[in-house]
């Protein structure tokens, strides 16, 4: 064993729950992750959390920020090989968690490759409530997620014709970020990028119920999309529900509708 893995050692205490023994790392931020990788890999292959070990994580969380001066310092490499890990066992629901609980504690995830990690393999997975679940927690304590991030979101929807959920979260997000259309703006560009047409239009649609509304962006995006498609007809019309909104086409606006008209 090496020095370093002797020191690690001699830093952990040994907590019993649920007949297994956990090591639980105490006063030294950097060690934390295993922990939470000797915990998660004891786990089954399900991805559900028991009420015990969603405690004993909080628990062992709150060890590790309570002596730090400045929690948000905490370390992007650390917290990416811990959340690499955990996904790669399988457990997202655990890897969810984890972030969920550092996102309440306020640390800042701004350079970290987590969220894509965790994004990705729920997509991979086809785990809808679990992306969704992640995606909310990611829009509000990152300043701005990847674009990786997004297409992980837009993929896991190509996987099902059943488009409630996907609306229904789109609602939950817009309602997190305060009606954010940056945010929608992108999601919509991600599906159109996965060629899903109908799922773009169908969020751009309900955009407007949810008290966000469209803004030239979007408008471009769609047009974009729908001249790629060759759907001319709707062009035209969106063009024209653009100046009702009061929104006015710009050069990226014209430049699609007259490029679309060329084909025909």
């Amino acid at each position: 064993m090496s020095l370093y893995q002797l020191t690690i050692y001699r830093n952990l205490l040994h907590y019993s729950y649920a007949n297994r023994i956990a090591s639980i790392p105490v006063g030294n931020s950097q060690i934390w992750p295993l922990y939470a990788i000797k915990c998660f890999s004891h786990q089954s292959s399900s991805t559900n959390i028991s009420p015990d070990e969603v405690k004993v994580g909080d628990e062992v969380l709150n060890q590790i920020i309570a002596p730090r001066e400045n929690a948000s310092n905490c370390s992007h490499e650390i917290v990416d090989a811990c959340i690499d890990k955990i996904c790669g066992l399988g457990h997202l629901a655990a890897a969810a968690q984890l972030l969920k609980s550092l996102c309440n504690e306020k640390i800042s995830l701004n350079s970290s490759k987590a969220y894509d990690m965790v994004l990705l393999a729920a997509s991979e997975r086809g785990d809808t409530p679990l992306l969704c679940q992640v995606f909310k927690v990611a829009v509000v304590s990152c300043k701005s997620l990847s674009s990786a991030s997004y297409m992980s979101f837009a993929r896991a929807f190509t996987k099902t014709n059943d488009s409630s959920k996907l609306l229904e979260c789109v609602k939950e997000i817009v309602e997190v970020t305060s009606q954010n259309c940056s945010v929608i703006n992108r999601i919509i560009f991600a599906f159109s990028k996965c060629r899903e047409i109908d799922k773009a239009f169908q969020i751009f649609n309900q955009m407007k119920c949810l008290s966000c509304t469209p803004d030239l962006y979007t408008y471009n995006i769609v047009l974009d999309m729908l001249g790629r498609a060759g759907r001319v007809n709707e062009i035209l019309h969106l063009f024209v529900s653009m100046k009702d909104e009061g929104i006015a086409p710009d050069i990226v606006s014209y430049n699609t509708l007259i490029n679309s008209l060329r084909k025909l």
